[in-house]
Formats: structure tokens, C-alpha cells, sequence
């Protein structure tokens, strides 16, 4: 729930009110102006800034060098991957895609754009884990709501309620497929006394592994 005011009352008896103590558990809401959505789809829009913008990524192995980890996190939306905008893994089984946000975060949303172009066919199912391993790809970290089919170009919004973790990773689960993703934005905050790791002074997110 959001809100600046938090009241405790007793209904429908006229007595007396004492407290020894009141504590309130949140986090502050994004300092943003509240717009009207414009249309129902609006509403579960996320509000905030990307973090994952700009971060490291990896993936599970890559197909061609205009297929890299970091076209998913380059603000490029287009799902067409003959625009230079996407990822694209072999076709590997169960197969993975990772960002490293650097510390610790508080998620909320998760955004999946696949890709969308002409050479893609049906929908896939996708999933989303978050928490602090990176071993085999962050695939073993607790997983985000629940496997979802998305179809071509879909933007998907997984939300994800507040889970902990530096790692987020993308899975295909129990396929051999390939892997082509155009987007991935996450919205939350940072965790409190969680320092971003210094180790990443690098351009490895724009390289294969």
C-alpha cells in the first residue's frame, strides 16, 4: 500500500486511545508525479528508473557477435534482431541469460522483450530468478512468480514483489532452444548498506563468453 499518513483507530467505541509505540515497515515511494492511466494496459506499467541498464550481463553462450549479452540491456526496445538490438544464444538446453546489477536490490518488476522479427516462430515459455548466486548462470536462485508464455515481441512484465538479489536471469526451462532476447528492464531500489562490487571495471557485458 502507499500512503503519507498511517492512522490506528478503534471503531465504533467512544474510549480512551494509548500507545507506548507505533513502527512503520516500507520504502520510500519514487518522487514522481501521478499521471492517470491512459488505458488499462497503463496501470501495470512500471514506474522508476532501469536498473539494469548499462549493467554486465552474460549468457549461456552466443550465437553471433551481433547477438551479445549486453544488446538486452542497451535501452533499445526494437525487437527486430537484424536492427542490432538483440541477444541470440545457441540453441542450447535451458538455455540463459544474466545481469549483474553490482550489489544488492530490492525488485519490483521485471521487464522480458524476445525477439519479434520474421524468422522467430510461436510463443516460449520464460522464467525469472533473482537472488545472490551466479553459478550456472543464476538459474538455481529463487524464481519470480511464475513461468510465463510469451509470444514474439511481447513486451511481459514479471513482478516479482519485492525479492532480494543482485542476479537476475532469464531461462527458457526444459528446452533445447535458442535464446534472442531485445530487452530487459528491471525497477526496484537498492538495498541499504549493499556496496556495488568493484571488481567490474570492464567492458565484459559487449564480449562473448
Amino acid at each position: 500500500m502507499n500512503g503519507r499518513y498511517v492512522t490506528v483507530s478503534i471503531p465504533g467505541k467512544n474510549t480512551f486511545l494509548t500507545f507506548c509505540e507505533v513502527q512503520v515497515f516500507g520504502k520510500l515511494a519514487p518522487s514522481l508525479p501521478h499521471v492517470l492511466p491512459k488505458s488499462p494496459t497503463d496501470i501495470h506499467k512500471p514506474i522508476g528508473v532501469n536498473i539494469a541498464l548499462g549493467k554486465f550481463t552474460y549468457q549461456s553462450s552466443t550465437f553471433h557477435s551481433t547477438g551479445l549479452s549486453g544488446k538486452a540491456v542497451d535501452g533499445n526496445e526494437d525487437s527486430d534482431f537484424y536492427k542490432n538490438s538483440c541477444t541470440h544464444t545457441n540453441k542450447d538446453f535451458e538455455p540463459w541469460w544474466m545481469v549483474d546489477l553490482t550489489s544488492k536490490f530490492i525488485v519490483d518488476n521485471v521487464t522480458v522483450i524476445p525477439r519479434g522479427d520474421r524468422c522467430v516462430g510461436t510463443m516460449a515459455k520464460y522464467e525469472i530468478t533473482i537472488g545472490d548466486s551466479k553459478e550456472n548462470g543464476g538459474k538455481s536462485n529463487p524464481r519470480c512468480g511464475d513461468k510465463v508464455n510469451i509470444s514474439p515481441g511481447e513486451k511481459h512484465i514479471f513482478k516479482c514483489y519485492g525479492m532480494q538479489g543482485r542476479f537476475i536471469t532469464v531461462t527458457m526451462p526444459k528446452v533445447k532452444e535458442f535464446l534472442s532476447l531485445c530487452e530487459v528492464e528491471v525497477f526496484g531500489e537498492q538495498l541499504i548498506n549493499s556496496v556495488p562490487s568493484l571488481n567490474h571495471i570492464s567492458l565484459s557485458q559487449f564480449l562473448p563468453i
